[in-house]
């Protein structure tokens, strides 16, 4: 019982050896928000804000009505089509291609942490590093009152019609033509009709 209050001792002077005591954590503070460091960084974090949530919205097509979290990251917003009263939540990811569009019908819910990406990386053997080959580009259009659940994924040349609900955490990797089904799945597949 001795070797273990010893024990505790030692530990908690290593602790304290190790932490770094209040004026010292100051003078850190103080040189790192007057360093070039600092002001790099926070220009080019204003300007990432600036292009990933702010200047977008100048390009965007909207039919009036909607509603887009600041969380949200659209790239290529003169490639994306918004319908009236789509809604998209929370930490999402809408990136059209620099030439395939993604269309979102009206009355679109789309869940917190969805991901619609209309372009992807190409990965040929033999043409070099799959992040600097061309782009495969193809077109997303998610039909009139379609709910996609959070955190799924819709793939580069997805259709879905009209009415369609996608479970949360599915991966959409083919168009589905048929109303008002419920799919889900990775890939996702139809499960049932809606009622």
């Amino acid at each position: 019982m001795h070797s273990h209050k010893l024990q505790d001792s030692d530990n908690l002077k290593l602790v304290h050896q190790t932490q770094l005591d209040t004026k010292e954590k100051f003078r850190i503070v103080i040189k790192s928000l007057f360093s070039l460091n600092f002001i790099k960084s926070l220009v080019s974090s204003f300007a990432y804000y600036l292009f990933e949530h702010v200047y977008w919205k100048f390009d965007i097509t909207t039919k009036g009505v909607f509603r887009v979290h600041s969380t949200t990251s659209i790239r290529n917003a003169k490639n994306i089509s918004l319908g009236f009263d789509t809604r998209i939540t929370t930490n999402c990811i809408v990136w059209a291609g620099k030439t395939s569009k993604i269309t979102i019908g009206d009355n679109v819910l789309i869940g917190p942490g969805v991901q619609l990406h209309a372009s992807n990386h190409g990965y040929k053997l033999g043409k070099g590093a799959m992040t600097y080959q061309e782009r495969v580009e193809k077109d997303i259009m998610l039909g009139d009152d379609v709910w996609i659940g959070g955190n799924s994924v819709i793939t580069a040349g997805v259709t879905l019609a009209d009415g369609i609900i996608v479970a949360a955490g599915s991966t959409v990797t083919k168009s589905f033509n048929e109303k008002n089904i419920i799919i889900g799945g990775v890939p996702a597949k139809k499960i049932t009709e809606r009622v």
